[in-house]
């Protein structure tokens, strides 16, 4: 059975039609940002230990092989508003973002978190541009004992004393 001519044309554009997306995307690449470091260094302390201020970094990096949409970088913590800067990476690129005098308010430890996403909020978000990460700030509390664990074991150990000192005054008797 023959085919006639028409199909034949058609389905050889349609293989040109395929061929030249399949080429085309290829050939476009991706772009896939990670942050890949943050940092802070404590510049001064203010308002008698009270306001914190530290020179924030983020470092992010294009793992793709095409530059960025236009991407929003975002700093946040419990009290302060969030402050942006917007980049466009080039392929392979890697970018560090500093926030200086970045003021925190109260006691160490702080929690300041991170963001990246496209400006364009037409852009779809998601895991190749966008992203979020959290930077602990300062001294964590001590956590290296259970809380009460000393009382516990002076309890213990007076008890033993207790019962030794009763013991010892049974034998003399």
């Amino acid at each position: 059975m023959r085919l006639p001519t028409l199909y034949k044309k058609m389905f050889l554009l349609f293989l040109v039609v395929v061929s030249i997306c399949c080429v085309t995307n290829q050939a476009a690449g991706s772009s896939t940002l990670s942050i890949v470091d943050s940092s802070a260094d404590l510049v001064r302390i203010r308002e008698q230990g009270m306001i914190y201020e530290y020179n924030i970094s983020v470092t992010l990096h294009n793992e793709g092989s095409s530059p960025s949409d236009n991407i929003t970088i975002s700093i946040y913590d419990d009290d302060g508003a969030p402050i942006y800067r917007t980049y466009i990476f080039g392929p392979g690129e890697t970018q560090t973002f500093l926030f200086p005098k970045y003021p925190l308010f109260g006691e160490e430890p702080f929690e300041v978190t991170f963001t990246y996403s496209p400006t364009d909020p037409l852009i779809t978000p998601n895991d190749d541009n966008s992203g979020t990460d959290t930077l602990i700030i300062g001294e964590a509390a001590d956590s290296s004992s259970t809380p009460g664990f000393e009382a516990a074991v002076s309890i213990v150990l007076i008890g033993i004393m207790f019962l030794l000192i009763r013991q010892s005054k049974k034998r003399k008797e």
